[in-house]
């Protein structure tokens, strides 16, 4: 201990005029030194405590480094928790990379807590330098260290721009970075009173996974929350964010059990309320989901996504053939959806007008869902239904170029395979109508009514044979379609006549 004196004795003089420029300016110290010793087995706990009392004398803050085990509770008595800490020991490898890895999993692990302080921009990046004697080398980070990785340090120039170039490459492995730092922090955290920050770590990684649609990954992160007593955390928070996690995954049951633990203790929670719209809309229970949106934006719509609150309640409407109710709900969606981002609201309000029969207006609104920065996945509906428009219309050429430009933007779509067979039927191109019906046929070989149209199409060909044992076919996988049945009774009557 005398010979540590010492040394510290001669930092403190060195950095002595720091601390007093800070003391007298009222602000922090351009260089701190934060000693981290590492006991003994045979340390003297009298000493320690002496030595501690020593360092926070020459304005040092002091910690304790542990190896092997968690200290005594004798032992944690001894460190001022508000200022100070204990440290762990954290992975495997030699000595030099254990201190290492201990050292850079608490640093990363400040830089989180100051992240999530912020505004929580992008996550933290690593910015340590790790000097090592042996050899003189200089890393950045910790795999460089372990990878033994250093950086050139032939000039100061060379070694200043190598930290810079360093500081500002951006790393992919970021989050699984900062995720491995979080569960590799918790018991150390936990042993120096820090519990709360260590939930606050894992919510909003979490978050963060959530932004990146890691949604499984996000939910381990959420269970960690909810390990900590609900006094320190907001467990009503976690849990409907673990229920949208659940949603994104298309797991119902999980969902349904999460948003229960919420309804028990805040049942007037509209995000509660809005997240369960969401389960009943996709167990197709519209009925339900309406009144589910309707509760969460009567309670509060700032506290919703509200644009699409009213759009699944559209959506829901329109599900169960409520058009004009679901005209209401999309002129209120599209109060509040982005400028750029109408396509969809006028492509379901050219459905409701469709479902009321009224193709101009809904024609029209097909147009401007095309003509309004649709997304990729959405043109192939958009031109299918303006194919339809036009269908309807008995305009069977116009409906046959939309219907292509349809198969253009989705290949194998078995509704437009659909419409171009029937399209091709009504100008009596029976060949191309039999084409379209054979795809759809083999997109999917139980689609009881291409069998049907088939059949019908190569009566109207004159192949009656074959005919007959497409239309049986058809009656065998759906007989209650009338037409199919219509038609293999003309062809079976004619046989008989014929014999």
């Amino acid at each position: 201990m005398r010979r540590l004196k010492e040394i510290y004795k001669q930092i403190h003089d060195l950095i002595f005029p720091l601390l007093e420029e800070a003391y007298l300016n009222q602000s922090i110290a351009r260089l701190i030194v934060l000693p981290i010793i590492q006991l003994s087995p045979d340390h003297r706990l009298e000493e320690v405590s002496k030595f501690l009392h020593f360092l926070r004398d020459q304005s040092f803050i002091p910690s304790i480094y542990f190896q092997n085990h968690p200290p005594s509770l004798f032992l944690r008595r001894l460190i001022n928790l508000q200022q100070e800490r204990l440290y762990l020991e954290i992975g495997k490898g030699t000595p030099e990379e254990r201190v290492v890895k201990t050292i850079y999993y608490n640093l990363q692990g400040d830089e989180l807590l100051s992240w999530i302080d912020s505004s929580k921009g992008d996550l933290p990046k690593s910015r340590s330098i790790i000097f090592s004697e042996e050899g003189q080398k200089i890393f950045f980070g910790l795999n460089k260290f372990l990878s033994n990785n250093p950086l050139p340090i032939d000039s100061v120039f060379t070694l200043i721009s190598e930290i810079e170039k360093n500081f500002s490459s951006y790393s992919e492995e970021l989050l699984l970075d900062n995720l491995a730092v979080a569960h590799q922090l918790k018991e150390t955290l936990c042993l120096n009173n820090r519990h709360r920050e260590v939930a606050n770590i894992f919510f909003y990684l979490g978050l963060a996974l959530v932004q990146k649609e890691d949604f499984s990954r996000a939910l381990e992160q959420f269970s960690e929350v909810l390990t900590f007593p609900s006094e320190l955390y907001d467990h009503q928070r976690v849990w409907l964010f673990k229920a949208l996690c659940h949603l994104r995954l298309h797991d119902l049951k999980s969902a349904q059990l999460a948003l229960n633990m919420v309804e028990k203790k805040d049942p007037d929670n509209p995000m509660l309320h809005y997240l369960q719209g969401q389960v009943e809309f996709e167990l197709k229970d519209y009925i339900e989901a309406i009144e589910r949106f309707k509760k969460a934006l009567k309670i509060n719509p700032r506290q919703i996504p509200a644009d699409n609150a009213w759009f699944y309640m559209a959506l829901s409407h329109i599900n169960i053939l409520e058009y004009d109710e679901g005209l209401i709900c999309l002129k209120e969606a599209e109060k509040v959806f982005s400028p750029d981002k109408l396509s969809p609201i006028f492509y379901y309000q050219g459905i409701c007008f469709l479902g009321k029969n009224e193709l101009d207006n809904a024609y029209k609104l097909f147009q401007k869902a095309l003509n309004s920065n649709p997304a990729p996945e959405d043109l192939s509906s958009i031109y299918l239904y303006l194919g339809i428009c036009h269908k309807e219309k008995g305009e069977y050429l116009i409906a046959l170029d939309y219907l292509q430009k349809a198969l253009a933007a989705e290949k194998d779509r078995l509704e437009v395979y659909n419409l171009m067979g029937f399209c091709y039927f009504k100008i009596k191109d029976y060949d191309r109508a039999i084409e379209c019906f054979v795809k759809a046929i083999e997109i999917d070989p139980l689609s009881a009514i291409d069998w049907a149209n088939l059949g019908v199409n190569l009566k109207a060909k004159g192949e009656k044979e074959k005919a007959i044992l497409i239309l049986k076919k058809a009656l065998s996988l759906d007989p209650t379609i009338g037409f199919a049945r219509k038609h293999l009774n003309e062809l079976l009557e004619k046989k008989t006549k014929a014999q």
